[in-house]
């Protein structure tokens, strides 16, 4: 199916449920690229780039909480393979559609 080997990658790098993220919607996706400096326990100085945020509804979350997820330079990865996926489906239904109305049309 489309789109599951992402889905597969997202659970496993979110830690959240399949259930959870089947449901997600591009609209809970705000793209905003922060770099985020701090000094671990060890004293060493760290940089995080975070990409933006998921934010989870409570109505497509089972804690029936908002859920915030950032978003790292893996998952926006995934995210970027998902778009791709999403786009090359439309364009096969457009081509689909096509060829069936070109045949119907003839007949």
């Amino acid at each position: 199916y489309p789109g599951q080997p992402q889905l597969f990658q997202l659970e496993s790098l979110t830690g959240r449920r399949g259930e959870t993220l089947i449901n997600l919607k591009w609209s809970y996706i705000q793209w905003d690229e922060q770099v985020i400096n701090y000094v671990d326990g060890n004293g060493n100085k760290r940089q995080v780039i975070t990409h933006g945020i998921i934010t989870i509804p409570p109505e497509a979350n089972k804690t029936q909480h908002y859920d915030n997820i950032p978003i790292t330079p893996s998952i926006k990865e995934v995210l970027d393979s998902l778009a791709v996926t999403k786009r090359s489906e439309k364009m096969l239904e457009r081509v689909i559609e096509n060829y069936w109305t070109r045949k119907t049309s003839h007949a």
